[in-house]
């Protein structure tokens, strides 16, 4: 509360007084869970199901406690995480601009912070001419499907 002030003559048929206070509402954001790990199942390599029969056989007496543990590290080691999701129009030169910014991005001299501000405005630019290229090519496409009758 800011301010509170009382209007001890105000009359309105009761016994009680009137009152206007000022207050400040202080919103605190909630924090968001890390999201899960997912796992491509399709890479799965003939050494994985091994791997993890052998780690549940020594450690069937914690078998209740460690089993997520166990999963996902066997899985991690011989599964293929997968990306991030992206946008489809991005292209490869593009992303290994942004891998090489990722790398540039926990140094904090002088030249690199440099460096990271220049791949960012290239990263920038090179997401635009992407994105108006993929745009092009598919309103080409659709023109040559009008063309054809195929629309």
């Amino acid at each position: 509360m800011l301010s509170v002030k009382t209007f001890p003559g105000a009359d309105c048929n009761t016994d009680c007084e009137l009152f206007s206070m000022n207050m400040r509402l202080k919103v605190i954001k909630q924090r968001n869970e890390p999201q899960s790990i997912h796992f491509d199942f399709g890479t799965v390599d003939n050494e994985y199901p091994l791997k993890a029969r052998n780690r549940f056989a020594t450690l069937v007496r914690d078998l209740q406690e460690e089993e997520p543990h166990v999963l996902s590290t066997s899985a991690g080691k011989h599964l293929w995480k997968g990306n991030r999701k992206r946008q489809h129009w991005i292209s490869d030169k593009t992303l290994e601009k942004i891998e090489e910014r990722g790398k540039l991005k926990g140094k904090s001299d002088l030249i690199n912070k440099h460096k990271y501000k220049q791949l960012n405005k290239e990263i920038r630019s090179l997401c635009r001419t992407d994105k108006t290229n993929y745009i092009i090519s598919k309103c080409n496409n659709i023109r040559e499907q009008q063309l054809n009758g195929n629309l």
